[in-house]
């Protein structure tokens, strides 16, 4: 069901290739019916810009970094390792203080180490750790797998498939799939709009 004239009517970059990968990881997750395919798509594809974006960007400008992790940043830290005119931002310091210590995050670096990738945008030790137990692979091999094509669909369909997607996908339950996979609702419309827009190509 997931075809290169899908995906390209969606709006996805190298659909022929995405197709390919999708097509297989989803099979195996049992995203396998309208509802579940085009919930699945319009999820991964806001988070990605249409498979353009597989590793998340920490780019923020110091204001950005307190609206997003109030409990996190300081203005003042903000100021210190955002990006401003006088210098670029500190990903790894931005990561580090996001994500460490928290989502199975124990170690110097992890923050870093397991920001999000894929078409799910994956983050924190402990969802990739739960991969990687799935799929019989070290951790450590998992970040540069996930940024691959196959790894990206894989992560994701995966994701999707343990955390009861598919189920709130038959019943149409858009806005809390959105809750599940982001935390909030976050790129809600944009979810929608692409939601819509899939289930009439797939009719």
């Amino acid at each position: 069901m997931i075809t290169a004239k899908l995906l390209h009517g969606l709006g996805w970059a190298t659909p022929v290739e995405w197709a390919a990968v999708l097509g297989d990881a989803c099979a195996r997750h049992d995203i396998n019916t309208s509802k579940r395919i085009a919930l699945f798509l319009a999820n991964t594809g806001h988070e990605t810009s249409g498979g353009r974006k597989l590793r998340e960007s920490l780019n923020y400008e110091p204001a950005a970094l307190v609206a997003q992790w109030p409990k996190y940043f300081s203005p003042e830290y903000a100021e210190e390792v955002g990006r401003t005119v006088n210098h670029a931002a500190d990903q790894k310091a931005i990561a580090e203080a996001a994500y460490g210590g928290r989502m199975g995050n124990v170690n110097l670096g992890d923050g870093w180490r397991f920001i999000g990738r894929g078409l799910m945008q994956t983050t924190g030790r402990d969802n990739y750790e739960r991969l990687a137990q799935t799929l019989g692979m070290l951790v450590d091999d998992l970040p540069g797998w996930i940024e691959t094509k196959e790894g990206a669909a894989e992560s994701a369909a995966f994701f999707w498939s343990a955390n009861g997607c598919n189920e709130l996908a038959d019943i149409g339950a858009v806005t809390k799939c959105r809750v599940r996979i982001n935390g909030g609702t976050n790129g809600l419309k944009d979810v929608q709009d692409r939601y819509f827009r899939a289930l009439r190509l797939l009719a």
